[in-house]
This record gives C-alpha cells, sequence and structure tokens, in this order.
C-alpha cells in the first residue's frame, strides 16, 4: 500500500482585475510529456485558479466586512475549493493580488501552517521581482502599469527566469 504525500501541482498570481500574472506547473517541468498533453494540463489549472476566484472574491469581501484583515494587510484565506484532484488554498494582499496554491491532496491532512508559509515564500518572490527598479509599477487608478496601458493582458505577465527559478524552488519541481 503506498501512501501519497500532497504536492505543490501549480502556483497562480492573479492581479486586482482578475488578469493572469503568473502560472507555473509542476507538469511543465516533467521529462517525456506531450506538448499537447502539457497545454491541456495547464488550460486545466488556469481553469480551476479562476474557478477558486470567485470563492476568494466572496470570502475576501466578508473578511473586510468584520475586518479580519492582519496588521501587514495579508489575508490567508485558507482552502478556498476541492475539485476532482486539486485543493486550493488562497492568499489575498492588501493591494488585491491574489496568490494560489494548487494542491493535489494525498494521505495526509495539509496544515495551514505549511500553505502560510509556502504562499508568504510566494509573496516574498514577487515584492522582490517588483522592487526591480526597472519593473513597471501599476498606475492606482487603473491598476495598468504605466509603460503597458494599451497593451494585452498577455503582455503583463511575468516573464522572468529567476521568478521562475525561485517558484520553481518553493514548488519543489
Amino acid at each position: 500500500m503506498s501512501t501519497t504525500i500532497p504536492g505543490i501541482e501549480a502556483i497562480a498570481l492573479v492581479g486586482s482585475r482578475n488578469q493572469r500574472l503568473y502560472l507555473n506547473a509542476r507538469v511543465a517541468y516533467q521529462e517525456k510529456q506531450d506538448v499537447n498533453r502539457i497545454r491541456n494540463e495547464m488550460l486545466r489549472l488556469e481553469y480551476a485558479a479562476h474557478c477558486a476566484l470567485d470563492v476568494v472574491e466572496e470570502r475576501s469581501q466578508t473578511r473586510s466586512a468584520n475586518g479580519e484583515v492582519t496588521s501587514s494587510g495579508v489575508s490567508f484565506l485558507g482552502l478556498v475549493l476541492t475539485l476532482e484532484d486539486l485543493a486550493i488554498y488562497a492568499l489575498v494582499t492588501s493591494t488585491k493580488l491574489r496568490i494560489l496554491l494548487l494542491l493535489t491532496p494525498g494521505e495526509f491532512k495539509v496544515r495551514d501552517l505549511d500553505c502560510i508559509t509556502i504562499l508568504r515564500a510566494v509573496h516574498t518572490c514577487y515584492l522582490s521581482h517588483i522592487g526591480n527598479p526597472f519593473h513597471a509599477l501599476p498606475s492606482p487608478r487603473t491598476g495598468i502599469p504605466h509603460m503597458h496601458l494599451g497593451q494585452s493582458n498577455a503582455q503583463l505577465e511575468i516573464k522572468s527566469d529567476l521568478f521562475d527559478k525561485r517558484i520553481r524552488a518553493i514548488g519543489g519541481w
């Protein structure tokens, strides 16, 4: 009898206007995979992340009404959605950045403390990425970086080898 340990399937960052900023998954780094299978799996994971956003939005509105936000402005929402083979945990920052952790459930229970640690590590990676002086910060009114006004959401995604490397280290891929 083999025991299955929960594993990080994907990590997603979604902006304040529900635009995908980043999505990285374990399947992209597995060897000898069919390209179509990788695309389908990434699409499935993106769909799962966007399904979780409805629950995240609902929970973050009730938390803000109750005033349950930590002093740093970061709110851990816990398990927000379970699908067939995914458990999705979420963290919402004060700038409405949503960080989603997609796990494959196993026989062992996932502790909230472990999820908080992983999500905060991803948030720290994101902060160091936007701390780059050459990174375009979003405009307070539009939420779109100044140099990217008029560009599509696909062009706003994080495309950094260093950021990918740090996320891969967090995900254990």
